[in-house]
Formats: C-alpha cells, sequence, structure tokens
C-alpha cells in the first residue's frame, strides 16, 4: 500500500481553468495538508500580460504561506508578446527559488492516462515527486478516477 502524499509546507498556485479539478483534489482528502491554493482566472492565456501579473501576484501571495510553491500552469500558457523567449518557466525563474511548475504543455495535456483517450507525457519534478496522471472529475464518469501518481 502507498504511503500517503503530503503537501505541508507547500502552496499551489493554479490557473482557474482547473480550479473545479484542483478543488476535487482537495475534498477528497488529496490536498488535505496543503497550505492555501491560489487561482488566476480562466482563460488568461489570451490575455498574455494579464496573465503575467496575476500569476506574479498570486506568487507573491503564496509566498507569505509556504516556501515551496507547485504552479499549475502548462508551459504553452504563456509567451511574452514582446520577448520570444520569455516564457511561464522564466517567469517562475525570476520570482524565486521552491518554486517547481507541473510539466505539462497545456491544461489539457495535465489529464495524462492513455486509458482516458489522452496523450501520456511524463509530468517530472512536481515539488519532488515522480508523476501527475488522470486530474479531470469528469473522466470518473468514464471509468477513469481522477488519481495522482506520485
Amino acid at each position: 500500500m502507498n504511503e500517503p502524499v503530503s503537501f505541508k509546507g507547500y502552496s499551489i498556485v493554479s490557473c482557474g481553468t482547473l480550479h473545479g479539478e484542483i478543488e476535487y483534489l482537495k475534498e477528497n482528502s488529496f490536498f488535505k495538508d496543503i497550505d492555501k491554493i491560489f487561482y488566476t482566472e480562466p482563460g488568461l492565456h489570451e490575455k498574455q500580460r494579464d496573465l503575467e501579473k496575476q500569476l506574479v501576484r498570486r506568487l507573491e501571495n503564496a509566498k507569505k504561506y509556504s516556501e515551496k510553491i507547485i504552479v499549475v500552469y502548462g508551459e504553452r500558457c504563456f509567451l511574452d508578446p514582446g520577448d520570444y523567449t520569455r516564457n511561464i518557466d522564466r517567469i517562475i525563474q525570476e520570482n524565486g527559488p521552491g518554486i517547481t511548475r507541473v510539466k505539462a504543455r497545456t491544461c489539457v495535456d495535465m489529464p495524462a492516462s492513455p486509458t482516458c483517450r489522452f496523450v501520456s507525457h511524463s509530468l517530472q519534478d512536481v515539488s519532488q515527486h515522480s508523476a501527475f496522471h488522470t486530474f479531470r472529475p469528469a473522466l470518473q464518469k468514464e471509468s477513469c478516477p481522477p488519481r495522482m501518481h506520485f
């Protein structure tokens, strides 16, 4: 039997698009000991400057609660229109140590169970754990219960 995963000492900063999924995991005791969860507005990938401002603000707030922060954003969610080398990972890097991001291209990549008709991606280095897998509550209706594997 697997040891329960502890998120004590961690906060999450997530895109609001995944609010339902993150709250589902919290309500079902997966994130039972997480320090705090912060959300940006959903759909900000269409408003790059607003995404950057809100993400930085949420990261600053999260640092007040935890030294370790998990960012739930895909690598393609932000690209600085004035500097194409500046992406979501650069924003995270600029905001200091102790911040890691779920390794996915987009929020659609985060549900990564091939049995649930998604391409499987390894989401390495999520706060010293190994991988996230199927993560969308809606998939439960399709015999794909939400789970995270570490």
